[in-house]
């Protein structure tokens, strides 16, 4: 049986790609190690087994983080980061030589060199998933930031047998970026889901069947243009606005809503919910939103989670004219987008389409039929399974 180590810098609980990638692993017969990251709610559980695949939990030297303060504050935590970074990579590049994978899996840039030097040490092949384009995740990038990890990944990424990503527009980035083959397209869907099976979040929340519900579900970031959707809900018609998710600006976001006199009557809160109930837990919800806002450049071409499974739960869309979320709308008739990401805006747009019944339901059932058809993990993991074998046979 083929081995294959998953290498990622978090505790594996949270990060459903992963999961999905483990499990569909397992399932085509490859003995599956996912090399992980201590947590505080993981320190006394570094190892177990889920779905048929083995969680170890790593830990550093050096930590993630330590308080920064002063007008350096901000090199001082790049800083931190950077050693962190290295010792993180060292203890991988370690493990990895333990494990002896025929494969190496490396999720994102933060494990990708740890992931090469171990392969190269063991003679094992290297697969570079890049969840995000990494080094442009921050609105306040600092330069020197991006040049050093720019250089990370392009060292990784050329050592890399094969590169995936999860839209087309960061896979050509990344080409033209550092030269090589564009990735392969991998998008972050959830498993096709059978159906409601009595599920219904409206009869949960005590909210009538004709009353437009609109969700929102994810984290409470600063950023995601989560202030500005509350602050819609000023202006809704006949739609309640339904948040779920936690987050930094949680407080902020109630906050705004109970000044407002929103909260609990136009804007609700809801308690998050397990991963694997995301898709389950919003069916009988109307219209999914993401108002993401196009502050830096990973945000701008980002394909969140949420797209797909407010798709596969049958929601229509609403979001912000964002590139490849609007192709996946426009190309399969899902829902709309709006350019001004004020309150108003935001609001007529939701307006727009809870006003129309029959629009609604049109496109709520282009969503379903294509998340089922298109968009869903059974289809997507074939792309990494394609390539497993192909670095375990020597046909790529």
């Amino acid at each position: 049986m083929k081995r294959i180590c998953m290498l990622v810098t978090n505790d594996v609980l949270n990060d459903p790609r992963v999961q999905k990638e483990a499990l569909g692993a397992v399932k085509e017969g490859f003995e599956v190690i996912v090399l992980g990251y201590v947590s505080e709610r993981t320190k006394g559980n570094t190892e177990e087994i889920r779905d048929g695949y083995r969680i170890v939990r790593l830990e550093t030297k050096i930590p993630r983080r330590k308080p920064a303060t002063g007008f350096m504050k901000d090199l001082q935590t790049e800083i931190q980061y950077f050693l962190w970074f290295m010792d993180m990579n060292r203890v991988f590049a370690k493990a990895v030589r333990r494990f002896a994978p025929d494969i190496v899996h490396a999720n994102d840039l933060d494990s990708l060199p740890g992931s090469v030097w171990g392969a190269k040490r063991i003679g094992a092949k290297v697969l570079y998933d890049a969840h995000e384009l990494w080094v442009e995740m921050y609105k306040h990038g600092i330069w020197y930031h991006k040049l050093l990890f720019s250089a990370f990944e392009r060292y990784g990424i050329r050592n890399a047998d094969y590169t995936v990503t999860v839209n087309g527009s960061i896979a050509d980035i990344m080409a033209g970026r550092y030269k090589v083959k564009k990735p392969s397209v991998v998008h972050n869907c959830p498993w096709r889901h059978p159906g409601a099976n009595g599920h219904n979040l409206k009869q949960k929340m005590g909210i009538h069947r004709d009353t437009p519900l609109v969700i929102y579900q994810g984290r409470f970031d600063y950023d995601r243009g989560l202030e500005e959707l509350v602050l819609a809900g000023e202006y809704l018609d006949k739609a309640v606005l339904a948040l779920r998710g936690y987050g930094s600006n949680e407080a902020d976001l109630r906050r705004i809503a109970e000044e407002k006199g929103l909260l609990d009557k136009k804007v609700i809160f809801l308690d998050p919910v397990e991963m694997s109930d995301l898709v389950p837990a919003i069916y009988g919800a109307d219209i999914g939103v993401i108002p993401y806002k196009p502050v830096f450049l990973d945000h701008l071409l980002s394909t969140p989670n949420k797209l797909f499974e407010y798709m596969m739960a049958g929601l229509s869309l609403v979001a912000n004219d964002l590139p490849e979320i609007k192709r996946v709308i426009q190309n399969h008739g899902c829902g709309i987008t709006y350019e001004n990401a004020e309150p108003k805006r935001i609001a007529e747009t939701i307006n727009r389409i809870a006003a129309d019944p029959d629009r609604l339901e049109a496109m709520k059932k282009n969503s379903r039929t294509a998340a089922s058809t298109r968009f869903c993990w059974e289809n997507e993991m074939n792309t990494l399974i394609s390539h497993y074998h192909a670095m375990t046979d020597g046909s790529y």
